[in-house]
């Protein structure tokens, strides 16, 4: 075999492994919005979820109730979307950290609302306390 032809072979394979790797990325964040909606029925309008390098998360609900939560009742709900997210991308994940965003935008498709209020996720004390990196 030529060096062209390993070369070939050897991009072939780097780029089958990435989209692959894609695939099961996006696999993850449609079961991460649809554990979203189940576990809030009737109260989010919208998730927009957008992961930054695979080790930051950004998950954006459209839920007018949820806005007006308090900030420590906000706060714990940010925690629980960020343990269902450690759950959904398994031990090995990258995450370093997560922001939860409320919007009253049941509509919204922005990583950063206008109205946004963001609440830390705390994805990295949920890993210690799971025994997680």
């Amino acid at each position: 075999m030529n060096k062209t032809a390993i070369y070939v072979a050897a991009l072939a394979a780097v780029v089958s492994f990435a989209s692959c790797h894609e695939d099961s990325d996006m696999a993850y964040m449609q079961q991460l919005q649809d554990s979203v909606f189940a576990a809030y029925p009737g109260k989010v309008g919208a998730v927009h979820i957008k992961p930054e390098d695979r080790e930051h998360l950004i998950v954006v609900l459209g839920a007018p109730g949820m806005y007006t939560l308090s900030d420590d009742e906000r706060q714990k709900e940010a925690v629980a979307v960020g343990a269902m997210a450690l759950r959904i991308f398994g031990e090995r994940n990258l995450l370093e950290t997560g922001k939860l965003v409320f919007t009253k935008d049941v509509k919204n498709t922005l990583d950063a609302p206008a109205d946004g209020l963001v609440s830390d996720m705390k994805i990295d004390s949920l890993k210690n306390a799971s025994g997680g990196k």
